[in-house]
Formats: C-alpha cells, structure tokens, sequence
C-alpha cells in the first residue's frame, strides 16, 4: 500500500519542522555562548533568565537574556523547485547572533 498525499504532505512537513527545529536549537545555544562567553553552562542555568519575543507587525522574533538582545530570528523563508515529475521544497530561516566576536551584529 502505498501513502496518501495526505500522509506524505504530513512527513515532509514533519521533516522540514525538526530540521528548522534543530537549526534554531544550534543557533540559540552558540547565541548563549557568546553572551555567557562559556560552553559549560546548563538548561536549568539559563531557563528563566531567557525570553523569545514577538512584535507587533514584525516577522522576526528576538531572544533575549537577562533582558539583552543575544539573537534575532527571521522569518521561515520557502522554495520550491520543480524538476520534472519531482518538486523539492525548502524551508530556512536566518539567525543573527548579536554580539559576536568576529565584528558582525
């Protein structure tokens, strides 16, 4: 039996949602690491001294800790290419890492 278009819909969906998840997992971390200047730091150590905050008319989200900007997140950014009788879809979103060494803000 083969799957539904329902079915595979609902896995690349699932698919794109875990990648995007972990994308924005490894960036939030690399943005506490910078503001703590430390990779040794916990979940429970960090917790509640961090927020994610939407604005008003604004697609971008900022992270903050300890009320400081440490990341800004862009919106989810879609492609799709069709080749032929198979079409790939792509999702993405942009993470700036305020604060960084290198020089970028």
């Amino acid at each position: 039996m083969t799957p539904s278009t329902n079915e595979t819909m609902t896995t690349i969906c699932s698919s794109l949602a875990n990648h995007l998840e972990k994308q924005q997992e490894a960036a939030i971390r690399r943005a506490i690491n910078t503001h703590l200047g430390r990779e040794d730091w916990t979940i429970e150590e960090v917790m509640s001294r961090l927020m994610m905050c939407s604005y008003s008319g604004s697609d971008m989200q900022t992270i903050t800790m300890d009320g400081e900007p440490i990341m800004i997140i862009g919106p989810v950014e879609t492609n799709t290419d069709e080749r032929g009788s198979s079409a790939f879809f792509r999702a993405s979103r942009r993470y700036k890492i305020l604060n960084e060494e290198n020089g970028k803000d």
